[in-house]
């Protein structure tokens, strides 16, 4: 009598610990997208733990670093061939935080960083007479391109996300 009463208690807490995994496995398949909305602000996309604010308006290259300084980002940095693809999706020319206005032709990242990765268009940098200094995603060219920093056009920032989500 005693084992059995011991037998049906253990079931009752393995049918228990059973329905509990069970919510535990429905809510990370639902809580993911739902995380990653709360890690990036309303308007800003996540991707591969940074989020990015792609500008409906257009900007020459210092005052749309200064817009996202003042977002508390950068001006995009592309560490990867998956990122760069990631923003030419956009399938916009826009501002990315690569230039040379330090030294002519020593092509830095805002952060200081030098090129680990590069996705230069055939033929650029070119150094436009007069000095084309700042990079750009130039989708159509298939690479990115140097241009001169007085032009106007969107810009994408990048915030890295503190924490990398679950099911991501």
């Amino acid at each position: 009598m005693e084992f059995k009463r011991r037998e049906q208690h253990a079931g009752e807490h393995g049918r228990a610990a059973a329905v509990c995994l069970g919510l535990l496995c429905l809510l990370l398949l639902v809580t993911p997208g739902e995380m990653v909305s709360h890690i990036c602000p309303d308007g800003w996309t996540y991707f591969n733990s940074s989020c990015y604010f792609k500008s409906s308006e257009s900007k020459n290259w210092n005052e749309s670093r200064q817009d996202c300084l003042g977002k508390g980002a950068d001006l995009v940095i592309i560490n990867s061939r998956e990122e760069n693809l990631f923003l030419k999706n956009f399938g916009l020319r826009v501002w990315i935080g690569l230039s040379d206005l330090k030294t002519e032709r020593e092509w830095k990242w805002v952060d200081g960083s030098s090129l680990c990765y590069s996705s230069w268009a055939k033929g650029q940098p070119d150094d436009a007479p007069g000095g084309e200094d700042c990079g750009e995603v130039r989708p159509e060219r298939d690479g990115w391109n140097d241009l001169f920093c007085t032009h106007s056009q969107q810009w994408v920032c990048e915030k890295k996300t503190p924490v990398h989500p679950v099911g991501i």
